[in-house]
């Protein structure tokens, strides 16, 4: 199964999910030649695919020409969704628990 890492969570009310896994499976590329591809270190690469780091702008642009993909295919804006006054909804769950039941943490 292919996991997505979280790179803003919960702190704003939403969450963008980075797709870095995902993608790079679909393209049956490893993070080694990915990390060629970009001219990025294949520690930084390790990072992001990991979720230790942040992605940065440039790093974002740099991938996504090396993928020859869009930015919306890296990442997801997961906004958060309003509670019920009964609770219904999203089941009591937090933002974050509704995006990990969605990629299946």
């Amino acid at each position: 199964m292919i996991l997505d890492l979280f790179v803003e969570m919960d702190y704003y009310g939403f969450m963008i999910v980075f797709h870095l896994r995902r993608v790079l499976a679909e393209k049956d590329i490893n993070q080694k030649e990915l990390a060629e591809m970009t001219g990025i270190s294949p520690l930084s690469i390790n990072r992001l695919y990991h979720g230790a780091d942040r992605v940065r702008f440039d790093t974002l642009g740099r991938i996504c020409k090396a993928l020859g993909c869009g930015v919306n295919e890296l990442l997801e804006y997961v906004p958060d969704e309003p509670q019920a006054e009964s609770g219904g909804g999203s089941g009591g769950k937090s933002l974050f628990g509704r995006v990990r039941d969605k990629v299946g943490l």
